[in-house]
């Protein structure tokens, strides 16, 4: 399994949060759900404070998927069909706290992250364009499965 490191924060669903003081390096399932028990972030940053200028570097791309490109259950994909439309790319995968809940208009489905390993990448907007062309593809596969 590759590996990637997430910066982790001490709080739980704080969406004004900022500040990820912890680092864990992913590289098992444990290490995997140490991290994703808080709230965390794919990347360091200055001063462990989230934002474009702090930005240091990523080993990690993260994809939600939130199922909501359709209301037929026959088009909701799961982490399964993931491992199937991406043959021998390595991944992690973690259900929403929002899986299988209804989230707003939508009606309760299967909802998670993805979290795909990558080699170091230690410029914001390069790693933005990265995170761009992964979502293209990413989406544009989800909706094609």
């Amino acid at each position: 399994m590759l590996k990637c490191r997430l910066s982790v924060a001490t709080c739980i669903g704080n969406s004004s949060n900022c500040m990820y003081p912890n680092s864990v390096m992913v590289s098992d399932r444990d290490s995997f759900i140490q991290a994703i028990s808080f709230d965390h972030v794919a990347g360091t940053f200055k001063g462990n404070y989230r934002s474009k200028d702090n930005f240091i570097s990523s080993d990690c791309i993260p994809m939600d998927c939130d199922n909501d490109h359709s209301d037929g259950e026959k088009d909701w994909v799961t982490p399964f069909d993931v491992a199937m439309a991406f043959p021998g790319v390595c991944f992690y995968a973690s259900y929403s706290r929002n899986h299988m809940k209804n989230k707003g208009s939508k009606s309760a489905r299967p909802r998670f992250h993805v979290y795909f390993p990558i080699e170091e990448v230690t410029d914001a907007d390069e790693y933005a364009e990265y995170k761009k062309r992964y979502k293209q593809c990413f989406h544009t596969l989800m909706i094609m499965l």
